[in-house]
């Protein structure tokens, strides 16, 4: 999101309340901001189509830069740029309103309820599950790792990766992804323009990949994370309000300043479906309107494989990785990729529309789940837009987010 008054500095959910402590950090805190602004601006201006701007730009927010503050920056200052960092929730306010929310969310809540029954009696290690092709990433060169730290945003209190740091993490977080073949819709690949639409490339699958930083019950955290695309999912009626273009998956890996692992979790690019696989003893919270989903428990800390069956891609397990025979393999590619796509005709345009959602894969469903202020609940949407709950206000980036929805079970 653009700060306010300041459109070359960009933020992420959060950022207000990341902890800085001393005048070193402050500006730390402010360059961070500009790296992410240098990869808005640059994608932005790819997609205008104008070379020379692009070409241009790294001098122009280095002179951006430049007019930052050098000097003491004051606490009444400091306040000012926290404030400007706070980045609005995703709900619909008039949506919930013009919905009556608080009856409609009844209904809501026993939908959400009666479908998270019947998940979890569905997930689990089935022999079937064995013969569904593996995929298995490939290993990106010190190159580009390289190219993909100069985008990750360095706050206060959490240094960048090395390369080989890096490497190794993407190696061993990189997941194993078993899926699950019905119909060409299950195969693995890519969003690709052409000729103006939007189409699917599977002779080519690839993840794309960030490296985020977060906070974890107020600790500074690393987050890899994972989309895999699908071509969509398919209609098993005619009247199906979940069949549309493009779908996918969302696996991120939370990380401490060490590499060893915090969480795993998942959604779908849409928001929804979002399951929690902790490390350690913790289990759903009661609290929640939307209590957590937590099929398991999985303390490796070591590779894993994500199984997904087939038609609505849907995590029906999840368990430490053993050699296996792959047969197909996927690319990382950097997540800002997806905001300046090349087209047929040498240009670029982003995946997303400036509400940051894929307007090609908006589903049915909602025309019924508006009430809950979700934007067109179903529709693949940008990284930082992923409203998660549909009772109650809950972001799948919102810091400290497994503080909210887990407890320890000792303590439950």
């Amino acid at each position: 999101m653009p700060l306010d008054g300041a459109p070359w500095l960009r933020v992420m959910r959060g950022w207000d309340r990341w902890p800085v402590h001393d005048a070193s950090a402050r500006h730390q805190w402010l360059r961070a901001a500009a790296t992410l602004g240098e990869q808005a601006w640059t994608a932005e201006l790819l997609n205008a189509g104008d070379d020379a701007a692009v070409a241009a730009l790294r001098d122009d927010m280095a002179r951006c830069a430049e007019q930052l503050p050098d000097g003491p920056i004051s606490d009444g200052d400091w306040a000012a740029w926290r404030d400007r960092a706070r980045v609005d929730s995703d709900y619909v306010a008039w949506q919930r309103g013009l919905g009556v929310y608080p009856l409609s969310r009844l209904g809501l809540q026993a939908g959400v309820h009666a479908w998270q029954r019947s998940y979890l009696e569905t997930f689990g290690d089935e022999v079937s599950q064995r013969d569904w092709p593996l995929f298995a990433p490939i290993e990106p060169g010190d190159e580009w790792v390289s190219t993909l730290l100069e985008q990750v945003p360095e706050l206060p209190g959490l240094a960048r990766p090395g390369v080989a740091a890096l490497k190794r993490w993407l190696r061993v977080h990189a997941p194993r992804f078993r899926v699950e073949s019905a119909s060409p819709s299950d195969h693995p690949g890519r969003p690709v323009w052409t000729a103006g639409r939007l189409a699917f490339d599977v002779s080519d699958p690839v993840v794309h990949v960030q490296l985020l930083p977060w906070l974890d019950r107020d600790e500074p955290v690393w987050q890899l994370v994972f989309t895999l695309w699908f071509a969509g999912r398919p209609a098993e009626s005619a009247l199906d309000p979940y069949a549309g273009a493009l779908d996918g998956i969302v696996w991120r890996v939370t990380l401490d300043a060490q590499g060893r692992v915090r969480m795993r979790d998942s959604i779908h690019p849409c928001g929804c479906y979002h399951v929690l696989f902790p490390t350690d003893a913790r289990v759903p919270a009661t609290g929640p309107a939307e209590p957590a989903i937590v099929p398991r428990r999985l303390s490796t800390q070591g590779p894993v494989e994500v199984v997904v069956r087939a038609h609505d891609h849907l995590i029906v397990d999840v368990r430490e990785a053993h050699p296996s025979p792959v047969d197909g393999v996927y690319r990382l590619e950097r997540y800002t990729d997806l905001l300046a796509m090349p087209t047929p005709a040498g240009a670029h345009r982003a995946l997303f529309d400036q509400d940051g959602l894929v307007a090609r894969s908006r589903r049915p469903e909602r025309w019924y789940l508006w009430p809950s202020g979700v934007q067109s609940p179903g529709a693949m949407r940008v990284w930082g837009r992923h409203a998660t709950a549909f009772v109650g206000m809950r972001h799948f980036d919102d810091v400290n987010l497994f503080d909210e929805l887990l407890v320890d079970q000792h303590h439950q």
